[in-house]
């Protein structure tokens, strides 16, 4: 659901997408992995819908290089 909206450019379904690909999402129960943390895919995201000036997205945007030393210098 979220990745067809994004496709479509929906700043936050690509904001959501971002938070999601950051941190991870786990089944409660279970434990089991849903989606694993990508920092890379997380980036990509935030950026799409920074570019146009999604108030969220930049939010995440700049919460992601201040808490992500490998991407400070990007």
């Amino acid at each position: 659901m979220w990745e067809e909206a994004a496709k479509l450019g929906h700043d936050a379904a690509m904001t959501d997408l971002g938070f999601l690909y950051e941190n991870g999402l786990e089944d409660e129960d279970s434990g089991n992995e849903i989606i694993s943390p990508n920092p890379d895919k997380a980036l990509n995201y935030y950026n799409k819908a920074a570019k146009d000036n999604y108030p969220r997205a930049l939010n995440n945007l700049a919460s992601f290089f201040y808490n992500n030393e490998r991407y400070k210098d990007k």
